[in-house]
């Protein structure tokens, strides 16, 4: 298994675009074929109802978002040239806030996405939209980045486990990376003493990593604070260069009410997350 199809989404102009030279970077060191979705944003259909837009200013929003998507997609392909990469360009329109089925449709057939990560500095009220519907409606492993860091196979791993579903899709999802590391570190938080592991908490996760090739290491930790400051906390004491795991647990309106792990890694990490639902 490797990632052979690795998609990106471009809505600023391409020196505003950290992640398309992340995701040039990792497709060069895996010798993958590289989408890149060029897109408009056209937040007019948000006011429509609220502030009475007329059907003219929705056209000429509409046609300024498309021109805007044209205008990214010539400066994309202008960098794409100079890569020496495998790849082609999409261009396409997004609503706001929902970030329509553009989004979607082109990462359904990815294996891999690379965003920057949604929150803080330089990121964008759409970004968040953008990385739920890759997770949600294009159910695409997601690799979250922060915007001023270069991307690379990473050689130390954090893989966070609970259990659940979402855990172990991202441990799968993620053995190209895991494989190509010398450490992984099972990040295991809390686990319940009559749990489904029993007294061997990540124990089965390890042996089916291990027949993969992965070297695996198991750490169990009891809860301080937040499960997400934990795994932050953990990750800069092993020095890893990527956390991985499931991600929103719960319904995307409770993590949004409430906050979450999913949340809280996406506000405060300071180093890539690749994410499965």
């Amino acid at each position: 298994m490797s990632f052979k199809s690795i998609l990106t989404i471009v809505s600023d102009k391409v020196d505003n675009a950290p992640s398309l030279e992340q995701a040039i970077s990792l497709a060069q060191a895996l010798d993958a074929h590289l989408e890149v979705l060029c897109v408009g944003i056209d937040h007019a259909i948000a006011s429509y109802y609220e502030v009475g837009v007329g059907a003219a200013m929705l056209q000429a929003s509409l046609e300024q978002a498309q021109a805007k998507g044209a205008q990214i997609r010539e400066e994309v392909e202008a960098r794409l040239g100079r890569s020496g990469v495998r790849c082609n360009t999409l261009a396409g329109v997004i609503t706001s806030p929902d970030a329509g089925q553009h989004v979607a449709n082109a990462a359904r057939y990815s294996d891999l996405a690379v965003t920057s990560l949604p929150y803080g500095e330089g990121s964008a009220p759409d970004d968040v939209s953008i990385v739920e519907q890759l997770l949600f409606d294009a159910a695409c492993p997601t690799l979250c980045v922060p915007r001023d860091m270069a991307l690379r196979l990473p050689e130390t791993v954090v893989l966070a486990w609970n259990h659940s579903a979402q855990a172990l899709r991202a441990a799968r999802v993620a053995l190209p990376f895991l494989q190509n590391a010398k450490t992984v570190h099972i990040a295991v938080i809390d686990p319940p003493a009559q749990g489904p592991e029993g007294t061997d908490p990540g124990g089965q996760l390890a042996v089916l990593l291990s027949r993969h090739g992965v070297s695996c290491e198991i750490s169990v930790m009891a809860k301080s604070g937040s499960v997400g400051g934990l795994l932050n906390r953990f990750a800069r004491e092993k020095m890893a260069d990527m956390i991985v795991m499931g991600a929103y647990g719960h319904s995307r309106f409770r993590e949004a009410l409430l906050g979450g792990t999913t949340r809280t890694m996406l506000e405060e990490a300071n180093l890539p997350v690749l994410m499965a639902h």
